[in-house]
């Protein structure tokens, strides 16, 4: 029942949004919306097509582009979704999300340099953030790299107020990674 009310209210927002971008066909954030509410009613193509649209409006964009890769990921499209996470790194370098997700293809498809170099921007560009050190100590664990995977696991405790995670986990990772 909760999904059948759910489907509707997306059904209903569509139905606004269209209406919206026919009164302005510029107007990028109700194209954004629309695509958003087309993609969970399940129409996929007409999402990407008004994304693209989005772009085309507004090139710096960057959850555009964001949308977009997720969209490639659950269509299992990788390359594709690489291609827009890189764009929406280079309009907005400070995505945490869109770095978490490209490093995890990266290191899913064993290019931990393209990781290590894509996190190594990162923390050039978050300084502060744990996720980004976090994210490292992973690919160095995958690369069987002890001392860099310790190495970032402080880090990231160090910053453990900006962490996503849980922070009592993160400490616990560091003591059983020492302990080996």
């Amino acid at each position: 029942m909760k999904y059948i009310q759910e489907k509707k209210n997306h059904e209903e927002a569509v139905k606004f949004l269209q209406k919206a971008v026919e009164i302005d066909s510029k107007d990028a954030i109700a194209k954004f919306y629309l695509a958003y509410e087309m993609k969970l009613t399940g129409e996929i193509e007409k999402a990407v097509n008004l994304y693209g649209e989005v772009i085309s409006l507004n090139p710096d964009y960057s959850w555009a582009y964001y949308n977009l890769a997720s969209i490639y990921m659950e269509t299992g499209k990788e390359e594709q979704a690489i291609l827009y996470l890189e764009k929406t790194l280079k309009t907005n370098p400070k995505d945490k999300d869109a770095l978490s997700l490209l490093v995890k293809i990266f290191c899913k498809n064993k290019k931990f340099s393209a990781a290590e170099k894509l996190l190594r921007q990162a923390m050039h560009d978050l300084p502060e953030e744990a996720d980004v050190y976090y994210l490292l100590a992973q690919v160095h664990k995958k690369l069987r790299s002890k001392i860099n995977y310790i190495k970032y696991l402080k880090l990231a405790i160090k910053r453990k107020v900006s962490f996503s995670g849980d922070a009592d986990a993160l400490e616990s990772e560091l003591k059983v990674a020492e302990s080996k």
